[in-house]
């Protein structure tokens, strides 16, 4: 073994030991979040009060046995007006020199929501003032209530939050279960009026907010503001996943510390979701992705010969089931536990990263070219970028994922004589790659294996690239090495020119007429990329067909976690055959099969980019993708085994 690779096998140790020292303590925290927020929406129930004709009191008392928490919304002029609480006077009917031009006069009969609404426009800042005769004198326009003069532009915003219903908040607590506040951010333009508007929401005595509408309060200009406030108060930010609201992204970096992942299903969304659909989501979101407040709507159509209220009663107790099942209690959830990446640790793990890229030059010829001082840069180089900025970590974690992705199979070279047992060397060495591939893509994310990735404040900007480069880079090295050329200068060489050999076999790979097949194989490569980009991540632009869902809910139901279907269906199986074709010394289409089956390879590296999925969860899928993948390839390599027997046995008849 040279040198060279001795040094990277050494590295690679050191980077490994502290990747496991890292994600050992990711694994920690990750085990120990397991509470979880079931939260009702108050207007939803009382809806559900009115259809069933009991009171809102009589049904959150039954609800409270399946969840944790209910929304309570800011009210709006139309929720107040509803209900009585105001009355307005335009000029015409208060004498012209008591009403300011561009105010009316907002009659508050109700005390109690009065007192609500003036707190309210007063702690967003809106300027308010009492009536007055026209010598300044105060001015009393009815013998009960209280009277304001407001801008009369603030009357037309529909969506201007106007504080919380008493009530709602009363009856929420006497049920026993936890308010979560939405404030509207309409008109909080300031950092005034952002602390008023969470001022109000921590007086409900909720200690988690979901802002409503599509966007945060305080964006585009005072999320600072928010995040101050919201510490101030002790809030924590319910985000939302899969429903984008502005400024939220922003927010959350910088309150990280006060983030709980929230999950819901739309309103509109889930009146064409099933029950059993809706459950696996849940299920799902604080499996996978971390999701600790559950926002749950209810069912607007009663089973066949029950009520809707018992509909919805049976509903939330199978998603209160779903949620323990997965190993999760109701209760109030905690953000996640700080973690950070320490220097030393980084340094190592950047130090690992250049071992795995000196294995892969080794492995095409190129590290014997190096000399010491080139070796040591390189560490250098990648050690220092490992406790550099974000950018430079997130290329080091890019470029060690698509390196452990690739190396197993840019480093097989064709054999020169068959294998006595090719089927078990071909397995052998698939699950010797994939050892590799799990260990140095471990090695990589756990470079950012920190609190702001595991919440996804941080996203790692490389997933998609780590699909797309390891299949690219095993194409370009296998079509080398099935040239002609490539072979010639091998056995001229005895094997000891690698990158020469490379290079040749790439200038005759070059040289080729392009045929009619070449463009229509092209065509298909660049389809199934595009394919495989677009249906990758949680919002695909093409989503898996019905059959595929079925497949995932049976995997989930079985082993707790649903295999990539790109890894267990494509790409381990077509590795799988294209080895044994290797190790039997078969050349045709080889090169070709390695390339696709690298696409399992690349699908099991990615695996463990989505940082805020746990590490154990990632290993576990990861295995049962390789399990079933070896499956099916097995039955492929039977198939290809009987086909080509089939074929030798008809031409060996026609000769």
């Amino acid at each position: 073994m040279p040198r060279q690779a001795t040094a990277a096998w050494i590295l690679l140790g050191l980077g490994l030991a502290a990747a496991l020292v890292q994600l050992s303590q990711r694994v920690q925290i990750e085990g120990a979040d397991r509470q979880v927020a079931l939260v009702l929406d108050y207007d939803e129930v009382a809806r559900l009060a009115a259809v069933t004709g009991g009171s809102t009191s009589e049904v959150l008392q039954q609800l409270c046995k399946s969840a944790s928490h209910v929304a309570v919304s800011e009210q709006t002029w139309d929720d107040l007006h509803a209900v009585g609480a105001f009355q307005t006077w335009s000029g015409a009917v208060v004498p012209q020199g008591y009403v300011p031009s561009g105010y009316t006069v907002l009659h508050l009969g109700n005390w109690t929501k009065g007192r609500q609404i003036e707190a309210a426009l007063r702690a967003k800042g809106i300027a308010v003032r009492d009536p007055q005769e026209a010598d300044g004198s105060p001015l009393a326009l009815m013998p009960a209530g209280r009277s304001l003069l407001v801008p009369t532009a603030m009357l037309k915003l529909t969506d201007l939050g106007l504080g919380y219903d008493a009530q709602a908040v009363e009856e929420v607590r006497r049920a026993g279960l936890g308010v979560v506040a939405r404030p509207r951010p309409a008109l909080v333009t300031s950092g005034a009026a952002v602390r008023g508007a969470l001022g109000l929401a921590k007086d409900t005595g909720a200690r988690i907010v979901v802002f409503l509408g599509n966007e945060v309060v305080g964006n585009p200009s005072v999320i600072p503001d928010t995040a101050e406030a919201l510490r101030e108060f002790g809030l924590k930010f319910g985000w939302l996943e899969l429903s984008p609201q502005f400024g939220a992204e922003k927010l959350a970096s910088r309150v990280s510390d006060l983030v709980v992942r929230t999950h819901s299903i739309g309103d509109l969304e889930m009146r064409v979701t099933l029950p059993g659909q809706a459950l696996e989501r849940y299920a799902r979101a604080v499996r996978e992705r971390g999701v600790r407040v559950l926002y749950v709507r209810l069912l607007v159509t009663a089973d066949e010969g029950a009520d809707l209220l018992a509909t919805n009663l049976r509903y939330l107790d199978q998603v209160r089931a779903t949620v323990q099942a997965e190993g999760f209690r109701l209760d109030d959830p905690a953000p996640t536990a700080p973690l950070e990446v320490n220097l030393v640790l980084r340094a190592l793990m950047g130090a690992g990263i250049a071992g795995a890229v000196l294995l892969a030059l080794s492995a095409l010829g190129l590290a014997q070219l190096l000399g010491w001082p080139a070796v040591a840069l390189l560490v250098l180089v990648f050690s220092g970028g490992a406790v550099g900025p974000n950018l430079a970590r997130h290329f080091l974690a890019l470029l060690g994922v698509v390196t452990g992705a690739s190396l197993g199979l840019i480093a097989l070279r064709p054999v020169e004589e068959r294998r006595p047992a090719p089927l078990r060397a071909a397995v052998l060495r698939l699950l010797a790659v994939s050892a590799a591939t799990v260990a140095i893509a471990s090695l990589s994310v756990g470079l950012l294996s920190d609190r702001s990735h595991m919440v996804g404040t941080q996203l790692f900007r490389g997933v998609k690239l780590s699909l797309i480069l390891p299949p690219l880079a095993v194409l370009l090295v296998q079509v080398a090495r099935a040239a002609r050329s490539y072979w010639e200068l091998q056995v001229e060489a005895g094997g000891r020119r690698e990158w020469a050999a490379l290079m040749a076999g790439a200038r005759e790979t070059a040289e080729y007429a392009v045929k009619y097949w070449h463009v229509v194989l092209a065509l298909a490569l660049l389809s199934a990329a595009a394919l495989m980009v677009v249906r990758s991540g949680n919002e695909p632009l093409f989503g898996p067909s019905g059959i595929e869902m079925r497949l995932r809910s049976m995997f989930e139901a079985a082993v707790g976690v649903r295999p990539r279907t790109k890894e267990f269906a494509v790409g381990h199986p077509l590795a799988l055959l294209g080895l044994w074709l290797l190790y039997r010394r078969q050349k045709r289409a080889t090169w070709l099969i390695l390339s696709a089956g690298a696409l399992g390879q690349a699908s099991l590296a990615n695996t463990f980019c989505h940082i805020h999925t746990p590490y154990l969860l990632s290993l576990w899928r990861g295995s049962i993708g390789l399990l079933c993948g070896l499956a099916i390839g097995i039955v492929l390599v039977a198939v290809w085994d009987a086909v080509e027997k089939r074929l030798a046995r008809s031409l060996k008849a026609k000769q």
